[in-house]
């Protein structure tokens, strides 16, 4: 017997939260970390990042994925809250080089 109301069909998210145990949050963060380039997948299972900071970086192009990770090397963390300025500032369209340096100097 389903829970799922009639006429209701499990999306592949749903039904993989449940094999699992996990959220469909979750889950969707799991699918983002594949965008990411491989150096920062690195660091997400080294724990240098979290995954919250890796789903956010996974919505920056593939070159200002590569000028984070140059900054995680040097020794910069980024945090929540700073992930997640990267990620809109890149949305905008926004985002050189120089913005990094700002947010992180």
């Amino acid at each position: 017997m389903s829970c799922t109301p009639p006429g209701y069909r499990l999306k592949t998210v749903d039904k993989v939260a449940a094999i699992y145990k996990l959220s469909k949050t979750n889950v969707m963060r799991y699918l983002r970390i594949n965008k990411l380039i491989q150096e920062l997948k690195d660091r997400l299972d080294n724990a240098e990042i979290g995954m919250r900071v890796a789903a956010a970086l996974s919505f920056m192009r593939t070159d200002e994925q590569k000028i984070v990770d140059d900054l995680i090397a040097v020794g910069r963390k980024i945090s929540e809250k700073q992930a997640d300025m990267l990620k809109a500032e890149s949305e905008k369209g926004e985002l050189n080089e120089c913005i990094y340096h700002i947010y992180y100097s």
